[in-house]
């Protein structure tokens, strides 16, 4: 049986923009944008749930939520860290969340976390 799990977006930004209902009628308000609270209540639990998960996955390698790292697959060097959102790795133009495939290379085995000797 498939399991039915909401995806929420990473940022408050994001999961308002996704979330939010406008009065535009102006029936219940001037006009303002509104969350129902239940959704809010679910984000919330959710977001301390991925990061209390995300701290324990880290603590697996030795390391913190937001401490920088460098990690091989392959040829392959690049900088990473993890986040309340997941793997993070570094860009030209910015960190960026893995889409699953660097942390599971970790957990796995086929990506390696090396000292970098300045």
């Amino acid at each position: 049986m498939a399991e039915n799990k909401m995806c929420f977006p990473e940022t408050w930004e994001e999961f308002r923009k996704q979330y939010r209902i406008v009065d535009t009628e102006k029936v219940y308000t001037n006009g303002a944008e509104m969350i129902p609270t239940f959704r809010v209540k679910q984000w919330l639990d959710h977001m301390e749930s991925e990061q209390n998960k995300m701290e324990q996955v880290a603590a697996l390698f030795g390391k913190k939520l937001g401490e920088e790292f460098t990690a091989v697959i392959y040829d392959e060097v690049m900088s990473c860290k993890f986040s309340h959102n997941g793997l993070k790795i570094k860009t030209p133009d910015g960190w960026h969340t893995s889409n699953g495939g660097w942390l599971s290379c970790l957990l796995i085995g086929e990506a390696k976390i090396v000292e970098v000797k300045e």
